[in-house]
């Protein structure tokens, strides 16, 4: 279960004490470092879904089963952005991702064993979807294996972090000591007291004053007995130190965002929700971490559906990019125009572009360049002296 998962579920079920003591073994920096990891995951999968997986067949677009499966629905449980989705977790936890083909869809392996051969065929045995176990073994051209690196990520995260883990706690632990409550309570404690005396004195030490001391009661009472004064503590100075310690976990905070963001290769004003110099930031992250994915499933799934002679003829899955960035029509408009200009696009290209469908008819398929521009070998362009004028001035 995600991070926002569990987030999510806590106002939907009930909690009995098992789960209350698992919660509270969750300390504030696993749940920093998770949040920081899942924002990530969440940002970099989003990007990827805009991206759209058109088929080529002898260089012209076709929409076939296979367009089907990539763009919509790649099996009968899941639609094409879960699926995507579900890939793109499991590059970034688990370093790959094992798909198999079976019965004309495409599943995700939750387990699988890869056993490599270097001269031969890998296979994949042990191979389960769900609770479902696969009974056969799967040759190296019937699945699409992904690997995103050779060093698991997450890896070196929690080995640079487990020192970031350490001082945080530390931070926290001063933060509630320099901002407890330290009063010296005055009376007469070596006087003789009778066992109901006592009783009362204890009453007073453990169910009224240790409750109202602790930071997490909004609110509480007690009885001071007679006899018995309660003074603030003179030695104790905890506004400066509380700031201080809270500016500390602030910047701790921040350090884990950074740490985690630099290894994802998104910027920390993404998962901060910072909307300063947003168009660099998403085009940094765009760059070095959602196209390389996206370039990565298009590789693999290439040399599997295709063969080289296919491939060579210009037969073969493309991951169109270009819709990524999320752009106004206002912004786009004078690109578009251009392209249009030059002949780069047609109209049907510019519809589909845009997201509306394309008219399919004769004329929208036609380009069309203006007179500006002309073959850079036309008559029109030569000097005067190849059209029988002279060069000399007079």
């Amino acid at each position: 279960m995600g991070f926002f998962d569990w987030i999510g579920s806590i106002g939907k079920k009930k909690f009995d004490v098992h789960d209350m003591v698992i919660v509270e073994k969750l300390t504030a920096e696993i749940l920093y470092k998770k949040l920081a990891i899942e924002s990530c995951i969440d940002i970099i999968a989003n990007s990827i879904l805009r991206a759209e997986f058109f088929t080529y067949e002898k260089g012209k677009k076709k929409r076939s089963k296979l367009y089907y499966l990539l763009n919509v629905q790649p099996n009968k449980n899941q639609n094409q952005k879960e699926f995507l989705k579900g890939i793109i977790r499991r590059l970034i936890y688990q370093n790959e991702c094992l798909v198999v083909q079976w019965k004309d869809q495409f599943w995700i392996a939750d387990t699988f064993v890869r056993e490599e051969r270097m001269l031969i065929d890998t296979y994949y045995t042990g191979v389960t979807v769900g609770d479902f176990v696969f009974n056969k073994n799967f040759a190296e051209q019937d699945v699409f294996y992904f690997k995103y690196n050779e060093k698991n990520i997450r890896k070196i995260i929690d080995g640079v972090y487990e020192s970031y883990g350490k001082l945080l706690t530390a931070s926290m632990n001063i933060y509630k000591r320099s901002n407890a409550k330290r009063y010296v309570l005055e009376g007469d404690f070596v006087r003789s007291q009778s066992n109901e005396s006592q009783k009362r004195v204890d009453e007073m030490m453990n169910n009224q004053i240790k409750p109202w001391l602790e930071a997490d009661n909004a609110g509480a009472l007690y009885n001071l007995q007679k006899n018995y004064e309660l003074k603030g503590d003179p030695n104790t100075n905890s506004k400066s130190a509380a700031g201080s310690s809270s500016e500390d976990i602030r910047k701790m905070v921040d350090s884990i965002f950074y740490l985690v963001g630099s290894t994802f290769h998104v910027p920390t004003g993404l998962i901060k929700g910072e909307t300063v110099e947003l168009s660099g930031q998403t085009d940094s992250m765009l760059m070095f971490m959602s196209f390389p994915l996206l370039e990565i499933i298009e590789a693999e799934m290439n040399r599997k559906l295709y063969t080289e002679t296919e491939y060579l003829e210009r037969t073969y899955m493309k991951v169109d990019k270009n819709k990524i960035r999320s752009l106004s029509i206002k912004d786009l408009a004078p690109a578009l125009d251009k392209f249009f200009q030059i002949g780069a696009f047609s109209i049907d290209d510019v519809m589909e572009f845009i997201g509306m469908e394309p008219f399919e008819e004769e004329w929208s398929q036609r380009r069309y360049v203006t007179k500006n521009y002309a073959d850079a070998k036309s008559e029109f362009l030569k000097g005067g002296e190849a059209n029988g004028e002279s060069t000399n001035s007079t």
